[in-house]
């Protein structure tokens, strides 16, 4: 079988090192690998938004090491299609045009717009200048990627095509026309922990359907061990002991509530989450509300003569720091049967979710946890557990409403949310070269993952003259003219 790799994530040891382990799987399977590199051709990518040239040298220096280490021959670079730079770029009124926007019938918009939103932290694109100059520049680098695949797949005629993520900008377009064309392809992903990886199958590792059909197929409620690993999960995400996310428990205070909080009232906590990484998902999208902030603020309006009634709000942890629409929104809210507990406060989830009547959340772990810890969830949106029992699925507010004010409301049994910790704490394939301690410290065959290769410094020499386009972007990204300090700032948390 001949496979196509596009390469666009070598800045990142751990996702590369991912995909160098995949494709010697692939080669040890007798497959042939053609691989399609950027050659800083992209002239804004989501590991490297500004085009600095070093990280441009770094990650070409990666990709032509590990080429030769595979004894890969068949090795593609991107080509830069001068019409792309002029060509007219719509102004969009609001996401929803973004999302839909196609170029020669491929709809790149919504990869755009995903990519983005990831890099600001914000849903609203439109409101300043800088912003809309960010779309335009990943608008055209999608437009090029769109020219140089409507050859090379003609070219290289794969029988499969593998890229990191799939959900980006520059890789978006390639799911499409495989899609378009009848062509299988694959994303990869970090899988339960930093020692395993995921590949999914003709999906985007965001996909509800693809990961769902995965957990279908791992879970067994008769095996005992499935079943204790599953028990096991929820057992040490309470005490912040998992390992398949960060850790959000550290800052706060055990069995701590608000001060304010009155156990003779009838309480409910919201958990709410950032909207950014699957913002732009189509599966992701609900018909109830464009954004959580729209939700809440319906429940809050729907209960506010209810003194009897009190609402607590407890902000992700992963949104302390963020100065977006989201967050200015939450931070003006006055109502007098609401709290507000900020990303940074100290309030224990935990000790809310035990306190409360009942938990309202958006699609987090929390509302399986809650369902676990023997209370009432109402999921409002999706989730990767939603087609499970183990919440309550309400399908319009006014169903909301009622469930809210229902007396004595039964928690969904604690069996069905095990499917659900058995798979977030399980899933994936264990590495067999690649080794991560932490972005620093990632090994290949027990070699260390180098930040610089021989191929580098050839590379950031051949790359100087983009020099102009790093200054322009560097602007849109940063809000200043290029400095000598520029030159070390990576864009990513996930690069090296």
């Amino acid at each position: 079988m001949k496979i196509l790799v596009f390469t666009t994530n070598a800045l990142s040891p751990f996702h590369y090192g991912t995909e160098v382990e995949i494709m010697e799987n692939y080669m040890e399977q007798g497959h042939e690998i053609h691989v399609l590199k950027c050659n800083s051709t992209l002239q804004s990518c989501f590991f490297n938004p500004c085009h600095n040239l070093l990280a441009c040298a770094i990650c070409d220096g990666r990709t032509e090491h590990f080429v030769q280490q595979l004894g890969i021959k068949k090795v593609y670079t991107l080509q830069h299609f001068n019409e792309v730079d002029q060509q007219e770029t719509p102004i969009f009124q609001d996401l929803n045009q973004l999302k839909d926007y196609k170029y020669r019938n491929v709809p790149i918009g919504r990869g755009v717009a995903s990519s983005v939103i990831s890099l600001e932290r914000d849903y609203n694109l439109f409101d300043q200048e800088r912003k809309g100059k960010m779309i335009k520049w990943q608008l055209r680098m999608a437009m090029n990627v769109v020219h140089n695949l409507e050859y090379l797949l003609d070219e290289v005629n794969p029988d499969k095509v593998l890229v990191f993520n799939g959900r980006h900008a520059e890789d978006f377009p390639l799911l499409l026309m495989c899609e378009e064309r009848g062509i299988p392809y694959a994303t990869h992903e970090r899988g339960s922990s930093f020692q395993k990886y995921q590949i999914f199958e003709n999906s985007l590792p965001h996909s509800l359907a693809g990961r769902q059909q995965i957990m279908f197929d791992m879970w067994d409620g008769e095996n005992k061990e499935i079943v204790q690993k599953a028990d096991h999960w929820f057992q040490v995400k309470r005490i912040g002991k998992n390992t398949d996310d960060k850790n959000y428990l550290v800052k706060q205070i055990q069995g701590s509530l608000p001060k304010n909080f009155n156990s003779s009232k009838r309480n409910f906590v919201l958990y709410n989450s950032s909207e950014d990484e699957m913002k732009a998902i189509l599966e992701w999208d609900t018909q109830l509300f464009k954004h959580q902030n729209e939700a809440i603020l319906n429940i809050l309006e729907a209960f506010k003569d209810e003194p009897t009634f009190h609402f607590y709000l407890r902000m992700h942890p992963n949104l302390e720091g963020i100065d977006n629409q989201q967050t200015r929104e939450i931070y003006s809210w006055n109502y007098p049967n609401f709290t507000l507990i900020r990303p940074e406060e100290k309030a224990d989830t935990y000790a809310m979710i035990d306190a409360c009547e009942k938990t309202i959340c958006f699609g987090s772990t929390v509302g399986a946890e809650a369902t676990y810890w023997g209370k009432p969830s109402l999921l409002i949106g999706k989730s990767f557990y939603d087609q499970l029992d183990c919440v309550y699925k309400p399908n319009s507010f006014e169903e909301l409403f009622e469930l809210i004010k229902t007396k004595d409301l039964a928690p969904k049994p604690r069996k069905e949310c095990l499917p659900y910790g058995y798979f977030v704490s399980n899933f994936g394939e264990t590495f067999k070269y690649l080794e991560y301690t932490d972005k620093t410290k990632t090994y290949y065959k027990g070699k260390r993952i180098r930040r610089i290769y021989s191929p580098t410094l050839w590379s950031l020499i051949k790359f100087l003259p983009k020099i102009p386009i790093w200054r322009k972007l560097n602007k849109v990204i940063f809000g200043r003219p290029l400095g000598w300090r520029d030159l070390f700032i990576l864009k990513s948390h996930t690069v090296e």
